[in-house]
């Protein structure tokens, strides 16, 4: 996907998930804005940032389906960007 930062520093998570009737899987993916402008990255599916959902407050709460299941790639339900670790004083846009 393509992303546009801003050097900032910010932590943008790109959430997908599968419904109930596939396991209620969640699966995070992070990309850290330490760069200015556009830039093209890749995101692994079968790798999760797990290790470091912990090191953020999200607002979700199904830790367990981030641990505990594999991704159905036929079966997303939904996409979910955050922003996480922005530096203070910092204005949305």
């Amino acid at each position: 996907m393509w992303v546009k930062g801003d050097g900032k520093g910010a932590l943008l998570n790109l959430q997908l998930g599968t419904p109930r009737e596939y396991m209620s899987t969640l699966s995070d993916h992070y990309v850290t804005l330490d760069f200015t402008g556009w830039r093209y990255v890749e995101l692994l599916m079968r790798e999760r940032d797990v290790g470091e959902m912990s090191n953020y407050e999200w607002p979700y709460g199904d830790y367990y389906g981030i641990y505990r299941t594999p991704l159905d790639m036929a079966h997303i339900s939904e996409i979910n960007l955050y922003l996480n670790h922005l530096p203070p004083g910092t204005a949305r846009k």
